[in-house]
């Protein structure tokens, strides 16, 4: 389903005006101004309200520190912001954002304020390479920042080293100037309590929304050249680091470790030492990522080679011997992998400097880690020789038998899965030894180690199925292929396809437990793996672990669209027939839960798709309405995403609607 374009949102326009005429509000007194324009509004207006800002915030509504909101060109527009000119900046012709041009990374890149007056377009971009190790703050900490100017911009204002550069933002772009000593104003008063006010003591205050609440709250201030902000921030004692800043006294490093470890301890209920240990590790990795960030968005050469740079991991050497504890390794994990699309690069980089230097007994955890991050990067071969080298440091670590585990279910070895499973105990994967167990094919014939295989395929009996018994039929194992693309559907990267088509799923539900078994509806996994592509995704990347006949199976699920059928025979508790109202085929079902709920010439909407010498449904079967049936056959031909065509399959269970007395409805 298509995101709402909120540039056509129809109160903003009205929330601009209130806003510009008004200033900054809170949501309470926001929603008080539109009632008083005449709109009605309901008793939970400002949740709504709320929400909605969010979504449209981006180059319109800003939050501000103290709660209200304001719009964003407004209180940046003819704003003087000054800086003082290095030798590097000039050369470069990209000024240093934090922290006198803090208020510009409130801009989307594509705001009309992010334009010189003569219509050159700016940008942000990283000039200089960051160093692994120097940054305590999260990762979207963004002091590394340059605002880069056209070649030669600065050269032909005559800058030097230590003069002073004005811009001022005007609605027909940034004017640039140099600024004597004789036109800079001291800060008045009431700028020097509004900082005060802003950045209040005890936590930290990120520099962009501190300048922005400044603006707010004194909306004439920044009309003239006034110094550069460290200048103020060294005389009222104001420390800072990167792109935060706190009062005086305040220890901005140790603040975020004792935080950030606090909340990991909570978190996964881990001790505080292992706590730190996580920290140490997401320190260097947020480091390395923001790293990977400024090389991807930055065309200076140096930016390049900055993800090469050796980290010295001076804080995570004291405490990496905790990353030989399971859970502790799964924290860490949980962690970093989740952390942005260059995240799974990080980690491969941050393991390989760690192992380097690695005792024995941390190495597991760091292959291990390895691993789950070529997983991610869809380079299944290699995770799994990072998996193996892990079971080989240590073969009683747990955590890569269990994904060797699965490796073994992809593969069909259902034996060789349950022992790697049995060796993980304590730690478990209940619902994989289900499943495990349910394929374990029986033995094959007993033979002499050195005769032909039984099977037929030419090799030895030893260097064949002597380990490994007979595969089931495949149409028993069209189930175990179907659960194994399951669970890659669990993996992450399709986390949230699942989340955002269960929602339409339970677009009528009547509680949290309809909300919350919607992500586990047959329709609603079989519409992300199929109509959402993340099959076609498990069998690029893991496909090559499938045995031979799946494989085809596999392939042959690709041409398999979803359909309508009819039903036109019913054999109780065996299956069913059904003719394809697009292609006109019949076909012969084996489905003995379906046979229960269908009766002949019922519409259904199903994948039936082949498994070895039957057929079956993949996904559920949905009933259709004969006044949805063509509303819903164009929907299947125009080639549905997965949360539209769940929405529409979802509307049966909407309620009912009542025509009043004139005949619509009430």
């Amino acid at each position: 389903m298509s995101e709402p374009d909120w540039t056509e949102w129809p109160l903003k326009p009205t929330l601009e005006g209130l806003l510009v005429e008004r200033g900054p509000m809170s949501v309470a007194e926001l929603v008080e101004a539109l009632r008083e324009t005449g709109l009605q509004l309901e008793a939970d207006a400002e949740d709504e309200l709320l929400e909605d800002m969010y979504e449209a915030m981006d180059g319109a509504f800003e939050p501000l520190v103290d709660g209200r909101w304001a719009y964003l060109p407004d209180l940046i527009r003819n704003r003087v912001m000054t800086h003082r000119l290095s030798e590097r900046e000039i050369a470069d012709d990209a000024v240093i954002v934090i922290p006198d041009l803090a208020a510009m990374l409130a801009l989307d890149d594509d705001s009309d304020l992010l334009r010189l007056v003569d219509g050159e377009t700016l940008t942000f971009v990283f000039p200089a390479p960051l160093q692994p190790g120097e940054l305590m703050e999260p990762v979207q900490d963004r002091a590394g920042e340059s605002l880069a100017l056209p070649p030669g911009t600065l050269a032909g204002l005559g800058a030097t080293d230590g003069d002073l550069l004005s811009l001022t933002t005007t609605a027909e772009g940034i004017e640039l100037a140099l600024v004597a000593g004789d036109e800079v104003t001291p800060f008045p008063e009431t700028v020097r309590h509004r900082w005060i006010a802003v950045v209040g003591e005890g936590h930290p205050t990120e520099i962009t929304q501190a300048v922005l609440a400044v603006y707010a709250g004194v909306d004439q201030a920044f009309r003239v050249p006034y110094p550069p902000f460290d200048d103020l921030f060294d005389e009222l004692g104001f420390v800072r680091r990167n792109a935060w800043m706190a009062a005086a006294g305040v220890d901005l490093a140790n603040y975020w470790t004792t935080a950030d470890a606090k909340r990991i301890a909570e978190d996964y209920e881990i001790d505080h030492d292992e706590a730190l240990a996580v920290h140490a590790f997401s320190t260097e990795f947020n480091a390395l990522l923001l790293t990977l960030y400024a090389a991807a968005r930055s065309d200076h050469p140096e930016a390049h080679g900055a993800a090469s740079v050796g980290s010295t991991l001076s804080s995570v050497g004291p405490t990496s011997p905790l990353l030989a504890r399971p859970w502790v390794a799964s924290v860490v994990l949980e962690e970093t992998l989740n952390a942005g699309p260059s995240a799974a690069e990080a980690l491969v980089l941050l393991v390989g400097r760690l192992t380097e230097h690695a005792s024995r007994s941390v190495r597991p955890a760091l292959a291990w880690l390895e691993a789950k991050a070529y997983e991610s990067l869809g380079q299944i071969r290699v995770a799994e020789e990072a998996l193996q080298a892990a079971e080989r440091l240590d073969p009683d670590w747990p955590l890569p038998l269990l994904d060797l585990a699965r490796y073994a279910s992809d593969r069909g070895d259902a034996p060789r899965g349950l022992s790697l499973l049995a060796r993980a105990a304590p730690y478990e994967d209940l619902d994989l030894a289900e499943v495990l167990r349910s394929f374990q094919p029986e033995p094959g014939p007993t033979l002499g180690r050195n005769q032909p295989c039984w099977c037929g395929s030419g090799r030895k009996f030893k260097q064949c199925h002597l380990h490994h018994s007979a595969l089931s039929p495949l149409s028993e194992r069209a189930a175990w292929l179907y659960q194994k693309a399951g669970r890659f559907l669990g993996d992450g990267a399709w986390t949230d396809a699942v989340a955002d088509v269960a929602t339409q799923r339970a677009a009528y539900a009547d509680g949290d437990a309809e909300i919350q078994s919607a992500l586990t509806d047959p329709l609603v996994g079989d519409a992300v793996l199929f109509e959402g592509g993340a099959f076609r995704d498990f069998v690029e990347q893991r496909g090559f672990l499938l045995p031979e006949d799946e494989q085809l199976l596999a392939a042959q699920w690709l041409l398999v669209d979803r359909s309508v059928f009819e039903i036109t025979a019913v054999r109780p508790g065996s299956g069913f027939s059904a003719r394809d109202l697009r292609s006109g085929e019949t076909a012969e079902v084996r489905d003995r839960a379906g046979s229960r709920s269908v009766k002949v010439r019922d519409l259904i909407c199903a994948r039936i798709v082949p498994a070895g010498d039957t057929t079956q449904v993949s996904g559920g079967i949905e009933p259709v309405h004969p006044p949805d049936l063509d509303l819903l056959l164009d929907l299947l031909n125009s080639g549905p995403e997965a949360d539209v065509l769940v929405a529409f399959l979802s509307r049966r269970f909407a309620p009912p609607v009542l025509p009043n007395t004139d005949g619509g409805p009430s």
